[in-house]
């Protein structure tokens, strides 16, 4: 049990990093979404390109 708790530690912070990451992403988008429809397409696309770049670079 000891084991699965120190996985859990260590990798909580990742996933808590990566879903307000996500959550933020997605509230940008519709925001943009709800002021324009297509504004929020485009820059839900751009979000992910920006992102997939940037997860490229680190790797």
């Amino acid at each position: 049990m000891s084991k699965v708790l120190r996985a859990i530690a260590i990798h909580a912070p990742i996933v808590l990093r990566d879903s307000v990451g996500i959550a933020g992403v997605g509230s940008v988008a519709y925001g943009c979404y709800i002021i324009m429809p297509a504004a929020g397409f485009i820059v839900g696309g751009a979000l992910a390109i920006a992102g997939s770049y940037l997860a490229s670079r680190a790797n």
